[in-house]
This record gives structure tokens, C-alpha cells and sequence, in this order.
């Protein structure tokens, strides 16, 4: 799925304002509308429903939609029937791909507030029927059973410079 079979969803979709700010844009109804008849609205459409800081990490912290849409096909082909997406961040992934396919998801974070943030964007994106976030690191203790497991650069932050970093709240370290 290339950015060429994914149209936009209305002409002017690159305004990065968030929801709550003065251009509202499309629902999540309309554009999960969209996702659901096989488009791929751009990320900054998506990304608006996410709080502000997490919206402007977007790009480096979170899956791109066409990748989440392309692993949703991808999970309906082989009949995986629930995924966790470990280290789930603001739950960008678990909502797309709900949204795509027929498959549950249980997003694992260590951040609360991020995990608070997945909620709320699954709740906009009518998929909390079929994905949830808890609070959690990785361990042998922590990770819930599934069919299959998805993981985005979640180390990738332990390399990034402080000024890099999502926040004070985990240990963050090159040896990490």
C-alpha cells in the first residue's frame, strides 16, 4: 500500500492543527469511515486527535498510518485474531489497525499518560470495544498472550539526546 493507492480524504488534509484547535477538520467518524473503504488519510489528519505534544512526536515516535493499514491487511489474510503492540505509545497502531481490520488489540505502555491518550483516541476512533492499553514495561510477567506481537522502534529513545526524550517518567539509557 503506497501513499499513491492511499488518497487523501479531503483535498486539503495537510493542516496539523489539532482537534481541539480552530480547524476541525473531519470527524474520526469520517475519517475511520475512510480507513474502513481501504483509503489511507495522512498522518496529520489521524494525529490531530492526539494531545498536542504527542501529535508533534508523531513522525518519529509512533507507526506511520500506511504501515498500521498494510499490517491490518495483513492480519485479516492470516486470520490473527488478537495482537499486542508492546511499548504502544499513544496507541496509533492498535486504533488503525482495529479501524482496518477484524482483529483485537492490547496495547502495553509504560507511560500512564500515554496510555490515557491510546484510550482516548480509540474511544474517538470507535474501537475501545476492541482495544486496550494498560500501563506496564516489558517483562516475562507482563506481556499478555497473543497470536501475534508488534513492536515499533521501542528502544529507539534510549539513543535520543535528552531534549530528544518523551519525558522524564522512564529510564532512558544507551546501556537500556
Amino acid at each position: 500500500m503506497d501513499r499513491k493507492s492511499c488518497p487523501q480524504v479531503v483535498p486539503h488534509d495537510a493542516d496539523v492543527t489539532p482537534i481541539d484547535g480552530t480547524y476541525r477538520g473531519p470527524s474520526a467518524a469520517v475519517i475511520a469511515k475512510a480507513i474502513r473503504s481501504g483509503r489511507c488519510p495522512s498522518d496529520r489528519l489521524f494525529d490531530r486527535f492526539l494531545p498536542n505534544d504527542l501529535r508533534l512526536v508523531s513522525g518519529e515516535h509512533w507507526t506511520p498510518l500506511v504501515v498500521a493499514l498494510r499490517v491490518a491487511e495483513w492480519i485479516d489474510l492470516v486470520g490473527i485474531r488478537n495482537v499486542v503492540d508492546l511499548g504502544s505509545g499513544a496507541g496509533k497502531f492498535c486504533v488503525a489497525a482495529a479501524i482496518r481490520s477484524q482483529c483485537s488489540f492490547h496495547g502495553v505502555e509504560q507511560r500512564p499518560r500515554f496510555v490515557e491518550a491510546a484510550r482516548a483516541l480509540a474511544h474517538a476512533f470507535g474501537v475501545d470495544d476492541r482495544v486496550q492499553f494498560s500501563p506496564g514495561a516489558l517483562s516475562r510477567e507482563t506481556i499478555p498472550t497473543a497470536d501475534a506481537y508488534y513492536l515499533f522502534n521501542p528502544f529507539e529513545e534510549n539513543l535520543f539526546g535528552a531534549d530528544e526524550r518523551l519525558g522524564e517518567d522512564v529510564e532512558l539509557s544507551p546501556e537500556r
